[in-house]
């Protein structure tokens, strides 16, 4: 299990400093709960107030849904991390990622849904966009190929670049 130090940008309070763990293993959906559960029980056992559990899993994995109906069995969505780097590859500063977030602002407000900017704070430099979707998998990546295309018209006049996409489908249940 590894630590992250993640900064994820909150409409209305900016960036929030989040601890998480994370861990990665195949198998069934099944074991992945039950692997989460356990680390979550371990975690508490050493004095950690665990807000949450999510299990992330690649969306193009078989077993995960590909209808609404299929979902509803969860507290699930799809969602995409979109990693984005300076295409002179020193480190992005704090004005760079503020502007990268702006750009965030204005591309949630084209397509009418949250698309925040986040961070690995153990990681110089590094800046995702993000967004996330409720409805199929088939849905979610007609979303994001519309998203993303955008992203990289945006990344052009910020002079950077994207590195990866990543589509994960995601199952939570919160603990607050």
């Amino acid at each position: 299990m590894k630590g992250l130090y993640l900064f994820l940008d909150f409409d209305d309070t900016g960036y929030v400093g989040v601890l998480q763990s994370s861990k990665y293993r195949s198998g069934t959906m099944a074991d992945a709960r039950d692997e989460c559960a356990q680390n979550s029980a371990h975690l508490k056992a050493c004095g950690w107030e665990v807000l949450r559990e999510k299990i992330e899993a690649v969306a193009a994995n078989k077993n995960v849904p590909d209808t609404v109906e299929d979902a509803k069995a969860f507290n699930s969505y799809f969602e995409s991390h979109i990693s984005l780097a300076r295409a002179d590859g020193v480190p992005m500063t704090l004005a760079e990622r503020a502007q990268t977030q702006d750009a965030a602002k204005r591309l949630a407000r084209e397509f009418q849904q949250r698309i925040p900017t986040s961070y690995n704070g153990m990681k110089e430099g590094q800046c995702y966009i993000n967004t996330r979707w409720t409805g199929t998998r088939t849905g979610f990546y007609d979303n994001v190929q519309k998203v993303e295309q955008r992203i990289i018209e945006v990344c052009v006049v910020l002079c950077c670049v994207v590195l990866h996409c990543i589509v994960l489908y995601c199952i939570v249940s919160y603990y607050l």
